[in-house]
């Protein structure tokens, strides 16, 4: 049985969905955030209508979204010295894991024009990076099986190093994929900038790097490394994080294999 891993979801006995976050989770609890509840919206599965509970990504929003959901799913978590937004495994209905869904739409007939662009896109990204498809896997409303032809693509892709080829091959896509172009870097770097409070010029590095959103087919699509399963580690609890303050600090990068959040190696300079 693999470990709860970043981006599979979780629906509740109350037809919650949670997104799961990172591979550290307190026994009992997965580290999740609200994403949809039954309500008016745009994403269906039968007869049940889902709205967004998350709007943006930030934690304005997160907040909003928070106090909408039952208050268990907010706690005091000692180790990360502060209240996260959890979800007791005991009133887990369903877990979600991406590449199994991914494997049954890519070995069953699309139902719609949207799983048929996700089984070529899937089929480009193997084929073109030489990642196998089972390392590849569909996140959001795809996943859980509420989509529309609103929906983005959003895919994963497990490991490191599978992660490292998706990225080389996404430097020069071929066929339907179109990366994003001037004009849409330029509007992402203003939302981004509302968003983050943050100047323009201080995001542009940023957003210029960006490799891992583009348009297949017209369609929106999103590629997002996951650690593999076999690569995550370590006990709940050996590491433990305080708050010390808000500090601005100039450091360089050496090493990064766990992503933005968690440096191997980092100078910091001296004076």
């Amino acid at each position: 049985m693999r470990p709860l891993l970043d981006r599979d979801y979780l629906r509740t006995r109350e037809n919650l969905f949670f997104c799961v976050v990172g591979y550290e989770h307190p026994p009992g609890f997965a580290v999740a955030y609200p994403k949809y509840a039954p309500g008016p919206g745009p994403w269906k599965n039968g007869f049940t209508s889902f709205l967004r509970l998350l709007k943006e990504y930030s934690m304005e929003e997160l907040e909003k979204a928070l106090k909408l959901v039952n208050e268990k799913y907010v706690r005091w978590v000692r180790e990360f010295d502060t209240y996260m937004s959890i979800v007791p495994l005991r009133d887990v209905f369903r877990h979600y894991k991406p590449e199994e869904r991914l494997k049954r739409l890519l070995d069953t007939q699309p139902k719609d024009k949207l799983e048929l662009k996700l089984k070529e896109l899937t089929c480009e990204l193997a084929d073109s990076s030489s990642v196998k498809p089972e390392f590849l896997g569909v996140t959001g409303s795809v996943l859980i099986g509420i989509h529309g032809s609103h929906s983005d693509l959003d895919l994963v892709v497990y490991g490191f190093k599978n992660a490292l080829s998706v990225k080389e091959y996404m430097k020069n896509p071929r066929g339907k994929i179109r990366r994003l172009g001037k004009n849409e870097l330029t509007k992402l770097l203003e939302r981004l900038s509302l968003r983050k409070k943050l100047p323009p010029n201080l995001l542009k590095p940023v957003v210029k790097r960006l490799w891992n959103r583009g348009y297949y087919g017209g369609t929106p699509f999103s590629i997002h490394p996951v650690k593999g399963w076999w690569e995550v580690g370590g006990v709940y609890g050996e590491n433990r994080y305080k708050k010390v303050g808000v500090i601005r600090v100039k450091a360089k990068i050496l090493s990064s294999p766990d992503g933005p959040v968690s440096y191997t190696h980092l100078t910091l300079p001296t004076n």
